[in-house]
């Protein structure tokens, strides 16, 4: 009985280390990304975005190949414009309150509540300025077992959010911004691929605006 006491603490004692030595990691890693992009005031990159369903995914499938390409616009303090060229072209914008996405070729303008509906474009947008505040709004883990040269964050949503699970940063070992995955609840990934960011602008503030066509058929969405 005496023995199995023992052991039972030392298996205690011995977990301990490990898990304090993970969230230190992971407030290590923050740290250094907080370092090297929470000073951009305005950036762009090229984006590109996939989505692989849970069949996919189950059958061991890492890519759909129906791809969407473009190029993603920031600026502080909350504005993010994502300029989608392939398979269509497309525009989504936000001032950080309301959301809207352009669809040129059926002359159609959805109107979203940011709040509501852009959580996921919004993580792109803090990731451009090293995930500022993501500890007020998310668990996160420094994840293990990932590609050689790479490093990768656990973003778990707190309190959660409806359709999400759980979202995955990536960095290289240099902290170069690689991209990020979006897991919802149904087990689908979308996936976007980030490339070439760079300091830009300042943007004027016009350009995370929108002028449409008179003929464009305005939907509002709750």
């Amino acid at each position: 009985m005496r023995r199995t006491i023992y052991l039972f603490f030392l298996i205690v004692v011995l977990s301990l280390p490990a898990s304090a030595s993970a969230e230190e990691d992971a407030n290590s890693l923050m740290a250094k990304i907080q370092e090297k992009y929470g000073h951009l005031e305005a950036a762009t990159a090229s984006y590109t975005r996939d989505v692989i369903t849970r069949s996919m995914s189950m059958m061991g499938m890492q890519t759909s190949g129906d791809l969407a390409t473009g190029r993603l616009f920031f600026q502080v303090p909350h504005f993010i414009r994502m300029d989608q060229q392939t398979p269509t072209h497309e525009i989504l914008v936000s001032d950080g309150t309301v959301l809207l996405w352009y669809l040129p070729a059926k002359k159609t303008l959805y109107k979203y509540p940011a709040e509501k509906f852009g959580k996921e474009l919004f993580v792109l947008r803090d990731l451009f300025r090293g995930l500022d505040n993501a500890e007020k709004r998310f668990h996160i883990a420094l994840l293990e077992n990932t590609k050689p040269g790479m490093l990768q964050l656990k973003l778990t949503p707190n309190p959660p959010w409806e359709q999400v699970d759980y979202l995955i940063v990536s960095f290289s070992s240099t902290l170069e911004i690689q991209g990020l995955e979006i897991h919802n609840l149904l087990g689908s990934i979308t996936r976007f691929t980030i490339k070439g960011l760079k300091a830009a602008g300042p943007f004027d503030k016009g350009f995370f605006k929108l002028q449409v066509p008179e003929n464009t058929k305005v939907i509002q969405e709750n």
